[in-house]
C-alpha cells in the first residue's frame, strides 16, 4: 500500500494530463529491494509492467534508459541513512557537469516503512518534488 504525497501536483507538472494523472494514482506499485553479490537490485511492478534496475553500491555510473526512451546515466550511494539513486542525462559532459534528471533519497521510517524523497525535473527544467511511504507487504520480514 502507498501514501503519496504531493503526487498530483508532481505529475502535472511532468506534463502528465488529467486522464494520465487519475490512471497513476489509481494503479498503485511495489518495489523490491535486495542487495545482491555488492550490487543493489531495485525491482519495481505496476500497471506498465516489470523492471529491474542493478546498480553497484560505490557510486558508479551505469547506462541505463530514462524517460522517452532516452540514454542516462544511474548512480547509487549511501548518504548517511539513506539509499540515494542519482539520474543524469548521458552525454552531458563529466560526473561534475552532468544535467541531473532525477534523485530518489529512500529511507526507513521508525515503524519499518520505506519512505521514498523524489526531485525530478520537468521539461521546463525546474525540479518537482514527491515523498511516497510504502507499507510492508504482508508476509515480508
Amino acid at each position: 500500500r502507498l501514501h503519496i504525497h504531493d503526487m498530483e501536483r508532481f505529475l502535472e507538472r511532468l506534463g502528465f494530463n488529467p486522464l494520465q494523472r487519475a490512471a497513476v494514482l489509481r494503479a498503485g506499485q511495489v518495489q523490491v529491494i535486495a542487495k545482491k553479490a555488492g550490487r543493489l537490485h531495485i525491482v519495481t511492478r505496476d500497471i506498465r509492467g516489470s523492471s529491474e534496475l542493478v546498480l553497484p553500491l560505490d557510486g558508479g555510473a551505469v547506462a541505463g534508459e530514462g524517460d522517452n526512451k532516452r540514454p542516462v546515466r544511474y548512480r547509487a550511494f549511501r548518504e548517511g541513512g539513506a539509499l540515494v539513486v542519482k539520474e543524469t542525462a548521458a552525454g552531458t559532459g563529466g560526473a561534475e557537469g552532468e544535467v541531473e534528471l532525477s534523485i530518489c533519497r529512500r529511507t526507513l521510517s521508525a515503524d519499518g516503512r520505506m519512505c521514498i524523497d523524489v526531485r525530478k525535473r520537468t521539461p521546463q527544467g525546474d525540479m518537482v518534488s514527491m515523498r511516497v511511504v510504502f507499507t510492508r507487504a504482508q508476509g515480508e520480514g
